[in-house]
């Protein structure tokens, strides 16, 4: 695994579209747990199912870690709608998030959607 247990995923990128202008119903599932989201999938209230399965992803995500999004296209209220922190500025999430672990070890992965880690 990239980050351990308990860790955070600071998520650095401009969206400049905002968020999943095609898949609008992700604001509303992304912040539910993973059970919440395929309960309504499976009751039919969902009409996005690719929307739902990117929220399930991120859901999945955030109950093993924290994230954290740093985006000039993407608002503070936005953010916390789908279940993530929000800062303004990278060098203001970096030394907030640092400051909460004991011995913090920081990765950066560049071109992250395009990387498969391979951690030893």
């Amino acid at each position: 695994m990239v980050l351990r247990e308990g860790g955070t995923l600071i998520l650095l990128t401009p969206c400049p579209e905002g968020v999943a202008r095609t898949h609008p119903e992700v604001l509303e599932l992304a912040r539910l747990t993973p059970e919440e989201i395929d309960r309504r999938v499976r009751s039919g209230l969902v009409s996005d199912p690719v929307g739902a399965a990117n929220s399930m992803v991120w859901s999945k995500i955030r109950s093993r870690i924290k994230v954290v999004l740093v985006s000039e296209g993407i608002s503070e209220q936005e953010a916390r709608s789908l279940g993530f922190e929000w800062y303004g500025n990278l060098q203001e999430a970096i030394d907030r998030e640092i400051s909460k672990f004991e011995k913090p070890r920081v990765g950066v992965m560049r071109n992250a959607p395009e990387l498969l880690p391979n951690v030893k």
